[in-house]
């Protein structure tokens, strides 16, 4: 009787998770099963499942009878070393990289994988790479041991750089040494785009974190950084509806700048309250007035009413004719995000709720990487796979 993609990936978890090379070697041999195959909703290959549970004996097993080391798993494009470096199994992270090497110097493609580093640690569907995910695990020596490999620190995923997960995760002693690592640049604008790094910790209500950055780059924000942030009222947003803003504020800038900048913002938060329509339907507009008071008791009112997907739904887009500019009548996502308001996200995160417009800000799915399935999600369900598979008897 032919095995099934999920029969096939039970079997061999349980076999992976026990370390059970021998049971593993028995089911293969009489199932014919490719190692290669992947396998599953997640199309996981048994080398995925090895570096996930850390079994060092099995990984070298199937390497060396073919398994390939660079091979994605389907679902997210990670390959063997993001799951390794997610768990910080730093045995079988080398052993990986070592291999990886040894795959890249076979290819006419790329014959000095050594000058190439980006093949070695390659991004996922995420533009993450596995240093990001050693950070959003928690393992301070796996991003050590990453860096010493050749790893960049500083690249900028679609849900920020490995300062800002490590931010998220409120991880301190990860924030001090990737900031530290960095310099001074973890704090500019990267690549021209995305919130900044100190802003993020700001509206995620870490002051220590806030105050340890700042302190430790007293030189940031350069005068003409303050300039930028003024011309694109990307700080105004920011501190729109923040709490304890003065207080925030009194971090960065003097005392004599703060009303100007409060009324800055004032005026900010003035204009995106004109910028939404609201045709004739009175459940958005108090849906918006409960996020940016945030009142998430009334949110919660509402989505029982409703249903979840009140949060996320579009509404038609309406043209309107004045200045030849077509609006967008708003989600409560689009509003939140649009006023960055972390304790709505966060508010998603404490439900178990990921709702995501197609073309979400980096912020959006910054705050919800706890819960995005191609993240922190992705890595929780495969752990209780092997959890599950690993407490049970063989098959």
């Amino acid at each position: 009787m032919k095995t099934s993609d999920k029969e096939a990936l039970d079997v061999c978890a349980h076999f992976i998770s026990s370390g059970d090379l021998e049971g593993l070697r028995g089911f293969l041999k009489g199932s014919k099963l490719n190692l290669n195959k992947r396998l599953g909703d997640f199309k996981l290959t048994l080398l995925h499942l090895a570096a996930a549970s850390n079994r060092l004996h099995i990984a070298t097993w199937l390497i060396e009878n073919g398994a390939k080391v660079s091979r994605r798993e389907k679902y997210s494009q990670k390959t063997p070393l993001h799951l390794a470096a997610y768990f910080g199994h730093l045995e079988m992270m080398d052993l990986l990289i070592h291999h990886v090497v040894d795959e890249l110097s076979y290819s006419v493609l790329d014959p000095h994988p050594n000058e190439h580093p980006d093949e070695i640690f390659r991004k996922d569907v995420l533009y993450c790479s596995p240093v990001h995910y050693a950070v959003m695990g928690g393992h301070l020596e796996a991003v050590k041991f990453l860096i010493k490999k050749g790893e960049e620190l500083n690249f900028y995923s679609s849900v920020g750089t490995a300062l800002d997960i490590a931010i998220r995760k409120g991880f301190f002693e990860m924030v001090d040494f990737v900031s530290t690592n960095i310099g001074s640049q973890c704090l500019e604008k990267k690549g021209g785009f995305g919130p900044f790094s100190v802003h993020l910790s700001m509206v995620s209500g870490q002051k220590t974190i806030t105050k340890m950055l700042l302190n430790k780059f007293p030189q940031f924000p350069s005068e003409s950084l303050k300039e930028d942030w003024e011309r694109e009222a990307f700080s105004y947003a920011f501190f729109s509806i923040i709490e304890n803003r003065k207080e925030l504020l009194r971090l960065i800038y003097e005392d004599g700048e703060i009303p100007s900048l409060i009324q800055g913002a004032d005026e900010y938060l003035k204009r995106e309250r004109e910028l939404r329509i609201y045709p004739a339907n009175s459940i958005l507009k108090a849906l918006h007035a409960a996020i940016e008071e945030k009142d998430f008791e009334k949110v919660g009112e509402i989505v029982e009413k409703e249903g979840w997907e009140i949060l996320s739904k579009k509404t038609k887009k309406l043209l309107l004719r004045t200045k030849r500019v077509d609006y967008l009548c708003m989600s409560a996502i689009d509003v939140a995000a649009r006023l960055y308001c972390f304790p709505f996200f966060d508010w998603l995160v404490q439900k178990g709720v990921f709702l995501l417009p197609f073309q979400s800000s980096i912020f959006e799915r910054w705050c919800l990487i706890d819960i995005h399935p191609r993240a922190g999600d992705f890595f929780q369900r495969i752990q209780d796979l092997l959890d599950r598979e690993s407490s049970e008897e063989a098959i």
